[in-house]
């Protein structure tokens, strides 16, 4: 099994990673998410792997001239765990607004209450 390091996902939601279409050698592709936060934790501790064949099927995209097929995080085999002992998401949807969105109405929110507290 070849061996792939990712050191950051693709954070947009489904968070997801990018594989070059070059790495897809072989049956099976091994997957350490390198990242960590802030305190120096893996966010993905897990080792995940991929069938190279299936990989394929994901959409792809070119990126600085390389063809990257994205797979979200949550489809990808973990190492050592039988498929049917992993719990599947239920339900996952979309979140319902932006970052930029959730920000903005949170900046509402706290001049209204400064506005009030104020007498305004």
């Amino acid at each position: 099994m070849n061996k792939l390091e990712i050191r950051t996902p693709i954070w947009k939601y489904p968070r997801s990673i990018g594989i070059a279409a070059s790495k897809l050698t072989g049956h099976q592709l091994e997957i350490e998410i390198s990242y960590k936060d802030k305190e120096g934790v893996k966010l993905y501790p897990e080792r995940y792997y991929v069938d190279c064949e299936s990989a394929r099927k994901y959409p792809s995209q070119i990126v600085k001239g390389i063809k990257l097929y994205i797979i979200p995080i949550h489809e990808l085999g973990i190492v050592g765990v039988e498929c049917s002992e992993v719990e599947q998401p239920v339900n996952i949807e979309e979140p319902k607004r932006s970052t930029k969105e959730f920000f903005k109405a949170q900046m509402a929110e706290c001049k209204e209450k400064i506005n009030a507290g104020l007498g305004k």
